[in-house]
């Protein structure tokens, strides 16, 4: 069973090879490699298959001390974001550390919803990417988001 680690987190994965191109898939937020079974069925005879668990799930370490759910939500933010690496840019890293230890020089990164933000930030600050699949992603933005929570305020009554 494959282990990489990136700050201290055990990171776990699955790699099927069968001497075919490498494609990478990137489960999103509190899912594992589980996901994608049906993909890894159809595509295993001919590529080989890098199966990451992010960190916090699956059989990958959380990366979190128990305090951590003790904390004040302000500061709980902070600590995941900035110390514990569950920054978007943070898990790209994560995936950089196992495509590291694989030791493959390209791939085809697929994600589905968070797994797709980190494909694309992936794709920004690494060389391996070779392409790009992004299945139901990205949530639209900053911007984007601050525009549904006013949405959601007007909507709640009072």
């Amino acid at each position: 069973m494959p282990y990489t680690s990136r700050g201290g987190v055990s990171l776990y994965y699955e790699h099927e090879r069968s001497g075919g191109e490498t494609v990478v898939f990137v489960a999103g937020l509190g899912v594992g490699r589980w996901l994608w079974h049906w993909q890894r069925e159809a595509f295993t005879d001919e590529y080989d298959l890098i199966l990451p668990d992010n960190r916090g799930a699956g059989e990958s370490d959380a990366g979190l001390s128990p305090f951590v759910a003790w904390l004040p939500e302000s500061l709980r933010g902070l600590v995941l974001l900035k110390l514990a690496g569950y920054s978007i840019s943070g898990m790209a890293a994560d995936l950089e550390a196992v495509l590291a230890d694989v030791g493959v020089d390209h791939a085809h990164i697929v994600g589905a919803s968070m797994g797709g933000m980190i494909a694309q930030q992936y794709a920004l600050e690494y060389d391996r990417a070779v392409s790009l699949a992004l299945l139901c992603t990205t949530h639209g933005g900053e911007t984007r988001c601050r525009s549904l929570r006013r949405r959601r305020h007007r909507c709640t009554p009072s």
